[in-house]
């Protein structure tokens, strides 16, 4: 029991801090402090933020957690090696690559961390540990969805103006910008990632990329049942020797404890109907009071209009299928959270194989939504853990058919390619199902507020 009630305290005060330190500019590091430390001690700084929430009570010892506190030190300590002896060059390929030359493989590159397990175990707080002890300049963190969005806007760009591989002029410029990465929600779903990640990471390594990843999969389940999987699987080989592979699982998912505060006035309303979506309305008056009136907007994304139904200030909102039963993508996600901090949904259905489609984006949003702190109401059929049932109702549909005629797939594709059997949105929907929950806490509303109240990225009260 103290340990669910500890972790679940922690976690939101984990998040807290963390998102409240990226908008307030806490994580600039000052890289003077690298040059004054004994390198030639072991770093234990994540270790000892693990044990003083350990000696508040804050949080419970864990044996898995711990081990992968140990990496991360063991991480940090072979950085402060590496940067004391060459200022901000973590090895000579990232110095190859400032002179725009092919890296040859560092034969001692600091090793990456790759943390992988069940959902509310605890890997993003650990990670997000590690962020705050690593004081230098060349440190980013983000959501592997956003960075490989950012990945393919770079190749259109570099297509337009160079011909031929524009992989490695990509990586060399990641890596001049940031070399020590932090990715959560390392995943792969989509072929357009599958076919260059691994000459994409295999530069980066080579230049001196050094990674932090947590994942829900192991590597060895990366991209499982993903169309040309044979050209994602060298990436699999390359993950385990540049990193340390760590699981942490836990028997309990802490954000479903029952310990977060639920808000005082219920912003998850079921089921779709009449009563639900006029309270909702009243919900949307009530946060736009003190707003000029809503009214439609339209927002220019990569040369494509956006059209979002009402809003005023950082307040919008849409109905489900304007969402998630449109050709909506990540990028589109993305700029809405950039524009708005709180998002009113009406008409969220309960979802089975046969709208996976309309599941992916709604797990797509629902991410971008909470890595950046967005806030939530909506109304839904059903509760979040049943909105999503990996189960068919009817055979083969006509798009698939469509689909499987352009790829030249045959019958037995469809039964074990996960585009069609919906494996990528049943193993993620527990995710999304937890993130729901946690999104109707008063704890994670109390800190969309104070994030709002920075008008952070464009936000607005």
């Amino acid at each position: 029991m103290r340990a669910t009630l500890s972790m679940s305290l922690f976690c939101s005060r984990a998040q807290h801090a963390r998102r409240l330190a990226r908008l307030t500019s806490v994580h600039q590091m000052q890289t003077a402090s690298l040059h004054t430390t004994d390198v030639s001690a072991p770093s234990s700084e994540v270790l000892t933020r693990y044990s003083e929430m350990v000696s508040k009570d804050i949080l419970s010892n864990n044996d898995a957690q711990i081990e992968v506190c140990h990496n991360l030190d063991t991480m940090l300590h072979e950085l402060r090696e590496s940067t004391h002896k060459s200022g901000d060059l973590l090895n000579p390929g990232l110095f190859a690559s400032l002179l725009g030359q092919q890296p040859a493989p560092n034969p001692h590159p600091v090793k990456s961390c790759y943390i992988w397990g069940s959902v509310g175990s605890g890997k993003t707080m650990l990670m997000d540990m590690f962020y705050e002890a690593c004081h230098s300049s060349k440190k980013h963190r983000t959501h592997f969805h956003e960075f490989m969005l950012g990945v393919h806007d770079r190749i259109h760009k570099q297509k337009a103006i160079k011909s031929g591989d524009p992989i490695p002029d990509i990586a060399r410029s990641l890596m001049q910008e940031h070399s020590i990465l932090c990715f959560d929600e390392f995943q792969v779903t989509d072929v357009a990632d599958a076919v260059i990640i691994k000459r994409l990471f295999e530069q980066m390594f080579n230049r001196g990329l050094v990674m932090v990843a947590t994942s829900n999969r192991k590597p060895d389940d990366l991209y499982k049942g993903g169309l040309q999987r044979p050209l994602f699987l060298p990436f699999i080989p390359l993950i385990k020797a540049r990193a340390n592979i760590v699981q942490l699982d836990s028997e309990e998912d802490y954000r479903l404890g029952g310990k977060l505060t639920p808000l005082e006035k219920n912003h998850y309303l079921t089921p779709v109907n009449p009563k639900t979506y006029s309270i909702l309305n009243e919900l949307f008056i009530e946060h736009t009071t003190h707003l000029s009136a809503a009214e439609p907007r339209d927002i220019n994304i990569m040369n494509r209009t956006l059209h979002v139904p009402k809003c005023t200030g950082g307040v919008c909102w849409f109905s489900f299928d304007e969402l998630c039963n449109s050709p909506r993508s990540a990028a589109d996600y993305l700029e809405l959270v950039r524009n708005f901090h709180t998002f009113f949904v009406s008409g969220i259905p309960q979802m089975t194989l046969q709208h996976k489609e309309a599941a992916r984006r709604f797990i797509t949003l629902i991410d971008c939504l909470y890595d950046h702190g967005a806030r939530l109401a909506c109304t839904a059929e059903v509760a979040p853990k049943d909105l999503f049932i990996s189960e068919r109702t009817k055979g083969m549909l006509d798009e698939e058919r469509m689909l499987m005629d352009d790829l030249k797939l045959g019958d037995a594709d469809h039964s074990t390619a996960s585009i069609f059997t919906g494996e990528d949105e049943t193993f993620a929907w527990s995710r999304t199902a937890s993130r729901l929950a946690e999104m109707q806490s008063s704890e994670y509303w109390q800190l969309a507020e104070e994030r709002g109240a920075l008008a952070f990225n464009g936000w607005n009260s």
